[in-house]
């Protein structure tokens, strides 16, 4: 559909939103605020996007993350979908919730992981502005947990 959208790239898209500047940051503050319905409080700090914890693991370059003391919100932008690409992304969630507990005593106290995916197609096909995915039991529709949330934006 929009496959002329030259903005849906990461190199731009890096360009546009991964900067250490006051207004940047508060630009990105309010993109993810509309995204999520939620207002943040902290400033948010820019992480470099390696976040492998490890040398080993592969596919631990994200498009851009932010912190703030309690979460972090990584903002990537995907082009087509594909089931490489869904466990790709699965793997950053998995790096980033990783990364902030350091020692056995920190399980209680590492950080939300919040994975915005702006795609160029319309995740689920239900034509909804934004879709949020969590850990939920699926028979009586509980959240497990609110360590983890996924929201797809598409922009096509």
């Amino acid at each position: 559909m929009f496959e002329e959208l030259v903005l849906l790239n990461d190199k731009i898209i890096k360009k546009l939103l991964a900067g250490n500047t006051t207004i940047l940051k508060q630009y990105v503050k309010k993109i993810i605020e509309e995204i999520i319905e939620k207002k943040i409080e902290e400033e948010i700090k820019l992480v470099h996007p390696n976040v492998g914890i490890n040398k080993h693991i592969v596919n631990s370059e994200v498009d851009i993350v932010y912190e703030t003391d309690d979460a972090y919100y990584n903002i990537e932008v995907n082009k087509d979908y594909s089931k490489k690409l869904d466990k790709k992304n699965l793997a950053y969630l998995h790096q980033l919730s990783l990364r902030s507990i350091k020692k056995a005593k920190e399980y209680s106290q590492g950080k939300k992981v919040i994975q915005i995916n702006l795609d160029n197609y319309d995740r689920f096909k239900e034509n909804k502005f934004v879709y949020k995915t969590s850990l939920m039991e699926e028979s009586i529709y509980a959240k497990r947990n609110e360590e983890i949330e996924i929201y797809d934006k598409a922009i096509a």
